[in-house]
């Protein structure tokens, strides 16, 4: 993934570098690989000079310098064959000392060669003992020069000893001095190593703390970001596009997509993140946000400065947690305990409510019976039909909040809708159509027939409102497969189960979507003071949810609003349906001509 807290941290996975065999300098090198040539040169000449070489010559001239060049070339390589190269240097400033007329010169200086041919490679003890043995070798060959070389002519008026001891003690001086900076630049090397080993441990740690951390961002159910100083992404999780939609490779380096955050909620991200790269801590700013796909998320951001180790800050690390779920279930329970209080309080009143009613009413009735006065009795009958109203309001009221106990039973949803026509177009009037869609067969749900009539007419006058000038109201019926959630909330499904569908189409003005979640909320209401109570809509989600459904709402302003209840369907009922369709054919869509039903007026007055 591409996040900086998912690489390992740099070297980690780095080799570490082996102990170089050439630690020496360019000038060394070449007096290495030089010192053969040399010598091989000067034996050859010293061959050509002298018509008749012994084989010590030989030897000594051609055979060891080609020997101890092709051990140098291979040591490049192969360390082992330096030490025979260094040895061979050895021998040859032995053989030099005896057979070539510079092998004074020879036997004092290719020992030195051959220690700084090995120096690299050695340590301690090994280390002494090269010195000890270009020691040997260095006055084995003065000696040899002296005594037996060409070089003896040189000394020949003074003790044999005085030469040797002069350049012994040449020769220890300088080894002397090598061993001086081999131990400086051994120290050297070895505090270098002991750095470059603690480097090591520490990027391992590094590397192993990064990957722990890398894998617990990973690995983690919550959107885990972070952002620069220039506020572009540099962290961005499984989590993060999971919730959001925006793959890790979409986002990162660039600024946070912009249509994640809803345009009037920019301004206080903005201010937020400002806050944040100041100092300030982020502990569960609840905002909303948007997928890629536009789907509304709820979410809580926990933020703060993200600080190197000088505790300079370097950008934003935040864990932004999907509430969503949580705030649906909020405004669930919250409508829940909106109902249950307005139960408690409907059925604190409706008792003493109710016997007012019936004094009043009954009172109106003696008044009306007894009077010979017409005046009086009008005015009797008006006060019965408010009396009438007033009961059917707490009737309705009660039944936003609660059950009114009367049983459910299984009911052919087509024929309620087919009987209950008729008295839907003698009270929407003239100007409304109503027209039926209607399937093939019987579809049973079990229901209270009385709650699922008054439902119906609720909706259908509210849509005869939306439609001042007119219109179509279309109430049909079908089967479908789907999943039963809470009242109004056809996201919260619970239980795929056959359905039964009733639907109410209008063509009037719509509602607006900022209105829609609220439209199902008891006393809430876009109608004029005195128009609507507001119960209508919150009786049928009341009368949805106690049948064991849900109703759902779908609008767009100028098309019309279509409502919808959903129950689930009773395939075999145990007992015939209690309501069928009339006898008789009836048509499926449009105007049925009226029959004789009860009066509308009753109707009417149950509608919010």
């Amino acid at each position: 993934m591409p996040q900086s807290l998912e690489r390992p941290g740099e070297g980690a996975d780095r080799p570490r570098p082996e102990p170089s065999t050439t630690a020496d300098g360019p000038a060394i090198r070449s007096i290495l690989y030089l010192a053969p040539v040399a010598a091989l040169l000067v034996g050859a000449g010293a061959a050509l000079a002298d018509s008749t070489p012994t084989p010590g010559e030989i030897l000594t001239t051609v055979v060891m310098p080609t020997i101890v060049g092709v051990l140098v070339l291979i040591g490049r390589t192969r360390p082992a064959f330096l030490r025979a190269a260094a040895y061979g240097l050895y021998v040859e400033a032995i053989l030099a000392g005896c057979f070539a007329m510079v092998g004074l010169a020879f036997a004092v200086v290719l020992p030195m060669v051959g220690v700084a041919l090995v120096q690299p490679q050695l340590r301690g003890r090994q280390m002494i003992g090269a010195l000890v043995a270009a020691g040997l070798a260095a006055v084995a060959g003065v000696t040899a020069a002296v005594v037996v070389g060409p070089a003896r002519a040189l000394f020949t008026e003074m003790p044999v000893v005085v030469p040797i001891a002069g350049f012994a003690t040449i020769v220890i001086f300088g080894l002397a001095l090598q061993w001086r900076a081999n131990r400086q630049l051994f120290a050297a090397l070895a505090m270098a190593e002991g750095e470059i080993a603690a480097r090591d441990r520490a990027e391992a740690e590094l590397g192993r703390t990064s990957e722990i951390l890398s894998a617990i961002v990973r690995s983690s159910p919550v959107a885990t970001q972070a952002f620069d100083l220039d506020r572009n992404v540099t962290i961005w999780n499984p989590a993060s596009e999971r919730i959001f939609g925006w793959s890790a490779d979409e986002v990162v380096g660039r600024p946070m997509p912009l249509a994640m955050t809803p345009p009037e909620d920019r301004m206080p991200s903005q201010a937020r993140i400002a806050r944040t790269m100041q100092g300030s801590v982020a502990t569960g700013d609840r905002v909303r946000r948007l997928t890629k796909d536009g789907e509304e998320r709820w979410i809580d951001i926990y933020a703060a400065p993200l600080r190197d180790r000088r505790g300079k800050t370097i950008g934003i690390a935040g864990q932004l947690v999907d509430v969503t779920e949580r705030v649906q279930l909020e405004a669930q329970l919250l409508h829940a305990q909106k109902m249950e209080a307005i139960g408690l309080l409907a059925s604190g009143l409706a008792h003493d409510f109710n016997n007012t009613l019936t004094v009043a009413g009954g009172f109106a009735e003696l008044i009306k019976a007894e009077t010979a006065d017409t005046d009086v009795a009008t005015d009797a009958a008006a006060i019965v039909e408010v009396v009438e109203k007033a009961r059917e309001l707490t009737q309705r009221l009660l039944a936003v909040a609660r059950d009114t106990g009367r049983p459910s039973e299984p009911v052919d949803v087509c024929g309620v809708v087919v009987e209950l026509a008729p008295l839907l177009r003698q009270l929407l009037g003239g100007t409304i159509e109503v027209e039926l869609e209607l399937p093939d067969r019987p579809l049973i749900a079990c229901l209270d027939t009385g709650q699922l009539e008054q439902a119906l007419i609720n909706l259908a006058v509210n849509a005869r409102d939306a439609m001042p000038e007119g219109g179509t109201i279309t109430i049909g019926v079908r089967a479908t497969d789907g999943a039963v959630g809470a009242a109004g909330d056809s996201a919260a499904a619970t239980s795929p189960a056959p359905l039964v569908e009733i639907f109410v189409r209008d063509t009037g003005t719509g509602i607006a979507a900022d209105l829609l979640e609220q439209v199902f909320e008891p006393f809430f209401t876009t109608k004029a003071t005195g128009k609507g109570s507001g119960l209508g809509l919150a009786m049928v989600s009341g009368f949805a949810a106690r049948t064991g459904g849900e109703v759902t709402v779908a609008s767009e302003l100028g098309v019309g609003t279509t409502f919808a209840i959903r129950l689930p369907e009773v395939v075999t009922p145990s007992v015939a349906p209690a309501r069928v369709r009339v006898e008789g054919p009836k048509p499926r869509t449009g105007r049925r001509p009226s029959a004789p039903q009860p009066s509308a007026a009753g109707l009417h007055a149950r509608a919010s």
